[in-house]
């Protein structure tokens, strides 16, 4: 694998992309969202 040059890694182009947690983010605000509205409206999964 070829070495990259400093300057190169210095760029705006490798600093533009998210996060490095932003998938957890995601799903840990999706899973306390639901665990949320589960608690404030327990009669949505009484009907399952």
């Amino acid at each position: 694998m070829p070495e990259v040059p400093l300057n190169e890694k210095m760029e705006r182009g490798p600093t533009d992309s998210f996060f490095s947690g932003h998938t957890s983010t995601t799903a840990a605000a999706s899973f306390f969202m639901a665990k949320v509205i589960s608690d404030y409206h327990p009669k949505l999964g009484a009907t399952k």
